[in-house]
């Protein structure tokens, strides 16, 4: 920290002395100041034992398919086998969970492992794995991609810090505002405003001169056919986009008037910039720019960022709504493939990121059409790839890294199966995606709200579901021969409940304690 205040002094010198200096490094060094988790150390935390811990974690009810069920806790298995302390020596402040890789701590992957694990929030580290990141951030402000577990520090053989690989993927608020929903803690969001901020400059190190978008590298699809001739990434460059319109969001949370102004500002530039550089009107779909900064017209899933970032108009929507349900494009038997059927370097077997399925790129695009309002195709989306992961499941007893899209098969890369046993980013579908689509239910702490949305006519619901200060039983029981529904509903305090069944839907007020409802 004493070279942060060094730094702030002198900058604070320069101003006074009326020399120019950069407005976005006075911003950085500001937000960088405020960092408590640089100076925080790790207080011991005995890891959760998962036939202790199960009776606690959501308890989800099934009946159509109990098969989901055991998928469901053999996951939560595995993924309680992933949890890990700081090792001897680690300067790391918390518990984590470790995507099993190798010996190092990746940002997507962690990011993506702290929103299955928001459903255990009480009870496992999830979201606090994101503390060893800020932990780790460097003076600049950067946080790196890869982080050492036992030494701290970034692992620079593939991606150095400063370069397009090492800045990559800058979803950290993302999972910060995912696990509010669930949560509510708006403490932890006044603590991880500071650190994210000052990242978000630190993608200046890789901003192009003359576009103003972002330089992409192989480590955001390692072996995707766009890398030929790539300069900017309209990934990176919407999820920048992302980036200050939910720093925007925090910053009206925890009562940051001017922050959230200035954020605003920043994402609404970076969408006319994307929108002016990054659409093809003629194919109707976002690309990234080539090295002669053009068009790189090879159409791969990272064209839907725009959906999520909210850059899209809605008549753009259509164009991207439209190539998921081609057939001949993205609308493959496992939904949504890499890079769609119709470019040249499809691979009906998946091979990485040439047509291979990723649990993380398919929730990119199911919460980016949610935002458009295309409920239903994101429903069919997460359904399609919860039944695939399932069936795999089925046959080999495990969840695996990635599929292949024309076929209920584990993905293959270079005649090798992919990664089994990967609770990584997978354990979303299992259980984020079974809660969430299957089962229908979406907590919103915030709101103090549950919406459900029931599909099924048999007997469903979550009991021990865990949202902001409360825990929640709720069942629905089957459907009766004329289509009425019970709903039992237990809590431990208040609630809004919004109930949608055979396209009707109902809005109560919870109390405390038991509540019968007939639709």
């Amino acid at each position: 920290m004493k070279n942060v205040f060094a730094l702030t002094s002198c900058l604070l010198c320069m101003i006074t002395s009326q020399a120019q200096v950069p407005i976005d490094l006075i911003r950085q060094t500001r937000y960088m100041a405020h960092n408590e988790f640089r100076t925080s150390n790790y207080i011991s935390e005995t890891l959760p034992d998962f036939d202790q811990t199960r009776n606690r974690l959501p308890q989800p009810i099934y009946d159509e398919d109990p098969g989901y069920i055991q998928m469901y806790w053999d996951t939560w298995r595995m993924a309680f086998g992933r949890f890990r302390q700081p090792a001897p020596g680690s300067p790391f402040i918390s518990n984590y969970i470790d995507e099993a890789f190798n010996e190092a701590l990746f940002l997507w992957d962690t990011a993506f492992m702290t929103m299955f694990c928001n459903y255990g929030f009480r009870y496992v580290p999830g979201i606090q794995s994101l503390d060893n990141f800020y932990f780790s951030q460097m003076d600049d402000g950067e946080i790196v991609r890869e982080i050492d577990e036992n030494t701290g520090l970034p692992r620079v053989q593939y991606a150095p810090p400063g370069s397009p690989g090492s800045l990559n993927h800058p979803i950290l608020a993302w999972a910060e505002l995912e696990s509010f929903r669930i949560t509510g803690d708006t403490a932890r969001l006044r603590k991880v405003f500071y650190p994210l901020a000052a990242y978000f400059y630190a993608y200046n190190k890789i901003k192009d001169p003359i576009s103003g978008l972002y330089y992409g590298s192989w480590a955001s699809m390692d072996n995707s056919p766009r890398l030929d001739g790539m300069l900017c990434s309209i990934d990176t460059s919407s999820e920048m986009a992302m980036f200050a319109r939910q720093l925007a969001r925090i910053a009206g949370i925890i009562g940051l008037k001017d922050e959230r102004k200035h954020f605003t500002k920043e994402a609404d530039r970076l969408a006319r910039l994307i929108n002016e550089q990054l659409w093809n009107p003629e194919t109707g779909f976002y690309y990234d720019l080539n090295l002669d900064h053009k068009i790189h017209n090879v159409k791969t899933i990272a064209g839907y960022w725009p959906l999520l970032a909210g850059i899209a108009t809605n008549k753009q929507a259509e164009h991207l709504v439209a190539a998921l349900q081609d057939t001949a494009q993205f609308k493959r038997t496992h939904m949504v493939p890499t890079v769609p059927a119709d470019e040249p370097t499809f691979e009906p077997r998946g091979c990485y990121w040439r047509g291979g399925v990723w649990t993380p790129t398919d929730i990119m695009v199911i919460e980016g059409l949610e935002q458009y309002g295309y409920k239903t195709l994101a429903d069919e989306i997460a359904l399609n790839h919860l039944e695939n992961v399932y069936r795999v499941y089925q046959k080999t007893g495990t969840v695996w890294e990635f599929y292949q899209p024309d076929y209920v098969e584990v993905g293959f890369q270079h005649n090798h199966q992919t990664r089994p046993d990967f609770t990584g980013w997978t354990a979303c579908a299992p259980i984020k995606l079974f809660i969430e689509h299957k089962i229908g239910l979406h907590v919103d702490a915030p709101r103090n709200l549950i919406q459900w949305h029931i599909s099924s006519d048999k007997q469903l619901g979550v009991e021990q579901l865990t949202f902001g200060n409360n825990i929640v039983n709720i069942v629905a029981e089957a459907s009766t021969s004329d289509h009425t529904r019970s709903i039992s509903v237990d809590c431990t305090h208040p609630f809004t409940l919004e109930v949608t069944y055979l396209g009707k839907t109902v809005r109560r007020r919870i109390p405390t304690g038991h509540t019968l409802i007939t639709l």
